[in-house]
């Protein structure tokens, strides 16, 4: 994480391996730290070189701050997801799991639980 004017010398890693608990050391893998405007949230995506689909995490931007945020695995690369836009507390997904022609799903991040279940269950999205 780098800070306007600050010198580059005191970046920090906020996510990535031996970083994040939940982070895969794959060597393709890839991770950005994105932020929205207006959120308390910031979401951190990891992508595996050229692969559509990517892992989803979410932390409170606040934490950034106190130093490595607590990420929340939201999407697996099995949940098909790729692409992904965040507005306030609201993250919309782009997926093709169980879907011909991919569709969005609309998580709540006050209760992130991603359902891709074709139920009527409280995860269902």
């Amino acid at each position: 994480m780098h800070t306007l004017g600050a010198d580059p010398e005191k970046d920090r890693p906020i996510l990535g391996p031996g970083v994040s608990a939940d982070f895969v050391a794959d060597p393709l893998a890839v991770p950005f730290v994105s932020t929205s405007p207006g959120s308390a949230f910031v979401i951190g995506v990891v992508g595996n070189g050229n692969q559509r689909e990517f892992n989803l995490f979410v932390a409170r931007s606040a934490a950034l701050a106190d130093g490595v945020p607590a990420w929340q695995r939201v999407a697996t690369l099995e949940d098909e997801v790729t692409d992904a836009a965040l507005i306030g507390s609201t993250l919309y997904l782009l997926t093709h799991k169980n879907a011909a022609h991919f569709r969005v799903v609309r998580l709540d991040l006050a209760k992130p639980d991603l359902c891709f279940c074709r139920c009527t269950c409280s995860r269902a999205p």
